[in-house]
């Protein structure tokens, strides 16, 4: 019982990341209000990504935000199942000079 608590309460918030990466490539209302910011003075984080270091459409830091957020549990799933593996090479890597 008490992993399916822990898994609920760690999936919540997630959800939560996938609907509000979701919006931002597929509403077009939720992306205007985005892009509009704090009050019109202040530019949110991922609309700064876009446009000042990427130069792309908000959309694609949206779709690749949704991408790392899918991809996580999968890394932690690889990692934890080939542990023993990954604990070895950092044992011999760790030991060279």
């Amino acid at each position: 019982m008490g992993r399916a608590i822990k898994a609920y309460c760690i999936s919540c918030p997630a959800l939560t990341w996938y609907q509000f990466g979701w919006k931002l490539i597929y509403d077009p209302d939720f992306r205007d209000w985005y892009l509009r910011g704090k009050g019109g003075v202040l530019d949110n984080d991922f609309t700064i990504l876009a446009d000042d270091y990427f130069h792309v459409n908000l959309s694609v830091v949206a779709g690749c935000l949704l991408i790392c957020y899918l991809l996580a549990p999968l890394v932690a799933f690889i990692l934890f199942r080939y542990e023993q593996v990954w604990k070895k090479w950092v044992d011999v890597l760790s030991k060279q000079p």
